[in-house]
């Protein structure tokens, strides 16, 4: 019997740490298979789509002074320190797509391991596992991560936001207030959403201060708070206040009902809203099944399993309000802030504009799943299988991705460089090309980044200078004289974009009744014989003989 006791306490070591291990051993092969991933696509270095030639023209074209103007070319927006990291990128490592996919990229792994310890100080195991997996494997979230555009970064913001709440909200010393000060202040020139995540933070901090009335420990937290506060304005003078009222930008989001409407309380706006909410769990958080092929339309719906994380994400809402309440505060009050805002239409509720909200919704759902095992004793010798039909969907398009490559990206998939470049392969001395108009930006781009062998003739937009297909074809006539008597005219055109930046979607009518492109090759085919042709997703190219008639 004297023995006995120092024998059952030795026991007990061996018994608790079981699942921290058994947590450690899902999570790293999750981390890094989130890297790979991102890595893969990286190296893959598929063609830059329409939105990322905007970008990159804008950054190879402009110095660092004239990337902080408030208006840049072709209808963009980006923060002043994605641009000029991107930039410098670009000087070191050349102006081909992967340098300036370098700095999303980084981003991208940076949030995937930053949200660790984020996840590690609010959720227990599993959810831990739930959080880091959907976040690793969502394809939208990949996507992003080698998308020459800001929203890599502004997932990384909103993840530093949360790990520099959990660092320094509870410490209040001097040097500690003023390190997240200056931390937040400067991260407001790298993101322009962060402002949502920041005032959800200060919320979080000062609502339970006020409602203890601890007004010293208030008055402390005031100087962070200021210090952001200041930047945010500084930057609403000199940039935000200067881009929220570009009217083609209005129109187009618009156009894709990205405002909520009013009034809040209307039939019109509750419909939005439920729709608006379903659609993120596709995009961007990748968690719906859609690799099921069930004719049924019921089945398939719920085969997509949106009910998981539906119902996790209203159960993680209880739970973080019945034991965190700053921490819920926290995560929905960002939400709210970009609906409010969006009714105000001063930010568009839409797909990849709400890429940083995902950490905070991850957060609710991995956290009704803890609550789900920690309520439901059946689970908690399998505590991993909600975590694992979470990430099926996410983990099998990612996966698909990667085996078929020309699955990634969806409609941003883009075959420019392919075309541009097999002419370039191709060209021979006294060849002609000529560049329909939807290619010409990828061909600045293109020419620039591959020093392209040829000098192109640029086609003109004259569709909204004429009134029917025949006065088009007469509008092109001076452009297609060009090309006369020519033994090889390589003719390149983007068959699914209709519109130029800044111009009304689906207008003028006529045009917009055929595929882009239709009318020149029609026109070409009956002056010139056709010697060969390439047709991609997005672009064909042609080889035409103008020396002889057809």
């Amino acid at each position: 019997m004297p023995y006995s006791f120092p024998v059952e306490v030795n026991k007990l070591p061996d018994l608790r740490p079981q699942k921290p291990v058994r947590a450690r051993t899902f999570l790293y092969p999750i981390l890094i298979s989130g890297i790979l991933f991102r890595l893969f696509h990286f190296i893959h270095d598929r063609s830059l789509w329409l939105d990322e030639i905007y970008v990159a023209l804008n950054v190879v074209s402009a110095s660092f002074l004239q990337l902080t103007s408030p208006l840049l070319e072709y209808q963009q927006k980006a923060p002043i320190g994605f641009l000029w990291t991107v930039k410098g990128s670009a000087l070191i490592f050349g102006n081909q797509e992967q340098a300036l996919r370098l700095m999303p990229l980084l981003c991208g792994v940076a949030a995937l391991l930053c949200f660790v310890p984020v996840c590690r100080h609010w959720l227990k195991p599993a959810g831990q596992m739930a959080a880091i997996g959907i976040m690793a494997f969502a394809p939208p979230l990949i996507y992003h991560s080698v998308e020459v555009k800001q929203y890599s970064m502004e997932l990384l913001a909103t993840v530093l936001c949360l790990w520099l709440y959990i660092r320094f909200h509870g410490r209040a010393a001097l040097k500690a207030r003023i390190l997240w000060g200056a931390a937040g202040a400067l991260i407001l020139w790298f993101s322009f959403s962060s402002v949502f995540i920041l005032t959800g933070i200060g919320a979080a901090v000062c609502l339970p201060l006020m409602l203890k009335k601890d007004w010293k420990s208030l008055w402390k937290m005031c100087l962070p708070f200021s210090m952001w506060f200041s930047s945010f304005a500084v930057h609403y003078v000199l940039i935000t206040s200067k881009q929220v009222d570009q009217q083609w930008l209005l129109y187009w989001f618009r156009h894709y009902n990205s405002f909520m409407p009013l009034p809040l309380w209307s039939s019109d706006s509750l419909k939005w809203l439920i729709q608006h909410l379903y659609t993120m769990l596709d995009y961007p958080l990748g968690l719906l099944w859609n690799f099921n092929t069930a004719e049924s339309t019921a089945l398939r719906a719920i085969m997509k399993m949106s009910f998981i994380p539906i119902i996790l994400t209203l159960t993680g809402a209880w739970a973080f309000f019945k034991t965190d309440k700053p921490a819920l505060i926290l995560v929905l009050l960002p939400i709210m802030l970009t609906l409010a805002v969006s009714s105000l239409e001063r930010y568009p509720f839409f797909e990849r504009l709400l890429v940083f909200l995902s950490p905070l919704i991850i957060l609710l759902i991995a956290k009704g799943c803890d609550q789900v095992i920690r309520s439901l004793a059946t689970f908690r010798t399998l505590q991993f299988i909600i975590p694992i039909l979470l990430l099926t969907g996410g983990f099998a398009a990612s996966a698909r991705d990667v085996i078929n490559p020309e699955t990634f990206g969806r409609y941003k998939k883009s075959y420019q460089k392919e075309a541009l470049l097999y002419i370039d392969r191709n060209f021979q001395e006294g060849d002609v090309v000529y560049v329909y108009w939807n290619m010409n930006y990828g061909y600045h781009y293109y020419k620039k980044a591959y020093s392209l062998r040829y000098k192109a003739i640029l086609g003109s937009d004259l569709k909204f200078a004429s009134v029917s297909p025949n006065h088009y074809i007469s509008q092109l006539q001076p452009e297609l004289n060009q090309l006369e008597g020519k033994k090889r005219v390589w003719v390149v055109y983007n068959k699914k974009l209709w519109n130029d930046i800044g111009e009304i979607e689906s207008k003028p009518e006529w045009y917009n009744q055929s595929q882009p492109g239709e009318f020149l090759y029609s026109e070409l085919s009956r002056r010139a014989h056709e010697k060969g042709n390439t047709e991609l997703d997005d672009v064909n190219v042609h080889l035409f003989d103008f020396s002889s008639a057809p």
